[in-house]
């Protein structure tokens, strides 16, 4: 669609973030859709789905966020299935981890995006 704009596209570095509720979308692209992202991002969601990948998955949230709080076993399972996933992680952060440690979660995502 974007493309269809006019706006030029490098498909080879398409990256998802899947916000809270978003990260529906997060579970849908890593289930079907992994080979067209880089990256699939997940922020104070859950990641339930568990397989071998080729898309770099970045999960981030807290210990006090009913959302997000499996994300340290989601980690340590798609690593065992061979996916890169790397996790930031606070285990006295509740649902707005985003909001709270804005600089930290940046800093985290342009380092892991290589957008520095």
């Amino acid at each position: 669609m974007l493309k269809k704009e006019g706006y030029s596209i490098d498909e080879s570095r398409l990256h998802l973030i899947g916000l809270s509720n978003g990260g529906s979308a997060s579970n849908i692209a890593l289930r079907s859709f992994d080979n067209k992202f880089q990256t699939i991002t997940y922020i104070s969601t859950s990641c339930d789905v568990v397989k071998k990948t080729h898309s770099k998955i970045l999960l981030i949230g807290g210990g006090k966020d009913n959302s997000s709080k499996n994300l340290p076993t989601s980690a340590k399972r798609l690593q065992r299935c061979g996916t890169k996933a790397v996790l930031l992680f606070d285990e006295k952060e509740k649902h707005y981890m985003l909001i709270h440690q804005k600089e930290r979660t940046i800093a985290f995502l342009n380092h892991e995006l290589e957008l520095n």
